[in-house]
């Protein structure tokens, strides 16, 4: 990381503190000197009082006179040198004493201005500058922006509190670096910060903001960590700065569970979006207790359609104060919010809990494929907790499929890919969802091996009109038999598009064409009339 020197030392105090520690040298070696040569002359002058004695004595009283005067006048002249010296030395000392006093107390005043962890501006001293900022503004517009670092408990639990404070303090750095004259900044709580900057366009200043990002994920050492940035471009400069800084926040965390678009800015429909979230948190405890969250299931067929290979299980929700919610809504926030984990392992619950029904009805026992959260997938027990779950149902590894998205394998820092290793020892099935949304398909391919691989929607649409789009599906069907993976086409609405897949070889098929997501007892009906 880039850290910068923040000694807080002005030049004048620099130069005042090195004039006196030379000083003080300069003087301490003068005492020496002089000091030595006193002694010198004093042994010099024993010796030669010995050594000519008799010579001394031939006019005893006023040689002896003679010698204590001149003894007496030179002892005198050093001490009077010494003493200065002295009195000088102490000086500098009382000096530098009465100066480090003065510099340690207007420390200590400053104390409550700084941030320990990151040595810059604390909050409530940024607060005060951006107030008077605004009040002295004139024609300026400026914008208010909170960003904090996504899942950051994860980055201290993994790397130490240590590493976390530096990563704090290296965006301090790079923040102090990048504002301008009359713009402020300061980290607020945890891995929070918050701005005061310019505002004239919102395109400039977008890209001024996607800069900043750019420069984070380049140059912190921590590679996995994500920001999620909210603006509120100041309409009312009458409202206090404190509820400023909560709509550029409510703006935030409407991206915290983007994975693209990681900018957002205030406006009425983000706090009517953020208004409808802590609705839906509101109720979920209780609607999970109340087991308001249930499972449906959408088949998935062999390509010719001829029969149920496996299904899908997707999670429904439907509230009894709120009525039906699309999976759409609620599952980004339960990601953002943690909830996710518990939700995925209920619905977890619950497939084992049909497979066993099954079982202890002699019925015919199907794969079934769970979607888990890339939240979960920092968990480094995970894999135990998913087969402790089935081993309690007694269900056979083979008839559960995990299915992870493809931008689970994006950010991994290595826990994902010893999560997937243990799964497939365990002898679940692991399959890639998504697969070909994103940027990291082939490169995960050759990093792990996985069991399956789910084509993403979006690789068949128009593909009846899109050679480019036959081409990549054709090779990406291949690709995964000369790997031992077997392919699932998903989002299949035509018969041209199935008819197509099955002459490319794909092993199976999941879409409207053949089946809809539907409740457990109409899979029933359709799974044992075949």
């Amino acid at each position: 990381m880039k850290m910068q020197n923040k000694s807080g030392l002005s030049k004048r105090r620099l130069y005042a503190v090195m004039f006196a520690v030379v000083g003080t040298g300069i003087l301490t070696l003068l005492a020496i000197y002089e000091l030595n040569s006193f002694m010198s002359e004093l042994k010099a002058y024993i010796y030669f009082a010995n050594s000519h004695q008799e010579v001394l004595n031939v006019n005893s009283v006023s040689a002896d006179e003679k010698i204590s005067t001149s003894f007496l006048m030179w002892v005198l002249k050093h001490s009077l040198l010494t003493i200065a010296l002295a009195a000088s030395f102490s000086g500098v000392i009382f000096y530098s004493v009465l100066f480090w006093k003065g510099f340690l107390n207007k420390k200590e005043n400053q104390k409550g201005q700084v941030d320990l962890v990151t040595n810059w501006k604390n909050y409530n001293q940024f607060e005060l500058d951006a107030e008077k900022c605004l009040k002295e503004r004139k024609n300026q517009e400026y914008a208010v922006v909170t960003f904090d670092i996504d899942q950051f408990k994860l980055v201290n639990e993994q790397y130490g509190k240590k590493t976390g404070d530096e990563i704090l303090a290296a965006i301090s750095d790079k923040l102090q670096c990048f504002i301008e004259k009359k713009e402020y900044f300061s980290r607020y709580s945890a891995d929070q910060f918050v701005l005061l900057l310019k505002y004239d366009v919102q395109e400039e200043f977008n890209q001024r903001l996607e800069r900043l990002n750019k420069q984070f994920l380049q140059e912190l050492e921590v590679k996995s960590v994500r920001f999620s940035f909210g603006v509120y471009a100041i309409s009312n400069y009458t409202c206090s700065f404190m509820q400023m800084s909560t709509y550029a926040t409510i703006a935030r965390d409407t991206v915290k569970s983007c994975h693209e678009n990681k900018i957002a800015y205030y406006n009425g429909e983000v706090r009517n979006a953020m208004l409808r979230e802590k609705e839906l948190e509101n109720n979920m405890e209780a609607a999970l207790i109340n087991q308001e969250f249930y499972i449906v299931l959408q088949p998935k067929y062999v390509a010719n359609g001829e029969r149920i290979i496996g299904a899908e299980a997707l999670a429904r929700w439907n509230s009894a104060a709120l009525g039906a919610i699309s999976p759409g809504e609620f599952i980004p926030i339960f990601e953002k919010n943690q909830f996710i984990f518990r939700l995925d392992m209920y619905m977890l619950q619950k497939v084992c809990e049909q497979q066993r029904r099954w079982l202890d009805e002699k019925k015919k026992i199907i794969t079934i494929s769970v979607n888990i959260s890339r939240v979960l997938l920092n968990d480094r027990g995970l894999a135990e907790k998913i087969k402790d779950l089935v081993d309690s149902y007694e269900i056979p590894h083979n008839f559960i499929e995990i299915e992870l998205t493809e931008s689970a394998f994006f950010d991994d820092d290595g826990s994902l890919f010893n999560t997937v290793k243990k799964l497939r020892q365990y002898g679940f099935l692991v399959s890639m969802d998504d697969f070909g949304a994103g940027y990291s398909s082939l490169l995960s391919l050759k990093e792990i091996s996985l069991d399956i691989v789910k084509m993403d929607a979006q690789f068949f649409r128009n593909s009846e009109h899109d050679q480019r789009s036959q081409i990549i599906i054709r090779d990406t069907i291949m690709m995964a038999k000369h790997l031992d993976m077997k392919t699932v086409a998903e989002g299949i609405e035509t018969e041209y598009q199935a008819k197509f897949l099955e002459e490319l070889g794909c092993d199976y098929i999941q879409g409207f064409y053949y089946g809809r997501p539907m409740m457990v007892e109409d899979f029933e009906k359709l799974l044992y009339q075949e």
